[in-house]
């Protein structure tokens, strides 16, 4: 859904390769705390050739950043929460909660063994 929605606001941003450009912003989006200069990266690199001033920049980067916040902090609690039945706001905390303790990989640098 995110990857639709960021290549329809590339197309009426008018950012060439949009078919392109949306489908990989929206992906590198999902990237834990990467994901919003990651998703940056593709429109910007696409617009270089078009745009000369930094307005379009800004927009691209205004709207691309509302997207990944209200993707990721409403709807993917929601669609999550309403697979397993939790309230939206008890799947964001545990979700939070569990990167923390095990980490992006699932290791975390507390959790392995000390040297021998």
């Amino acid at each position: 859904m995110l990857s639709v929605l960021s290549a329809a606001f590339f197309y009426f941003s008018r950012v060439p390769y949009w078919q392109v450009v949306g489908p990989l912003s929206g992906f590198l989006s999902l990237i834990p705390y990467l994901g919003l200069p990651l998703a940056l990266l593709p429109p910007f690199i696409a617009a270089l050739p078009v745009f000369d001033n930094w307005g379009p920049y800004l927009l691209v980067a205004l709207g691309v950043a509302i997207l990944h916040l209200v993707a990721l902090n409403l709807l993917y609690a929601k669609l999550v929460g309403a697979r397993v039945h939790l309230n939206p706001l008890v799947v964001t905390v545990a979700l939070m909660v569990w990167y923390i303790l095990w980490g992006g990989a699932g290791w975390s640098s507390r959790s392995r063994l000390p040297p021998r």
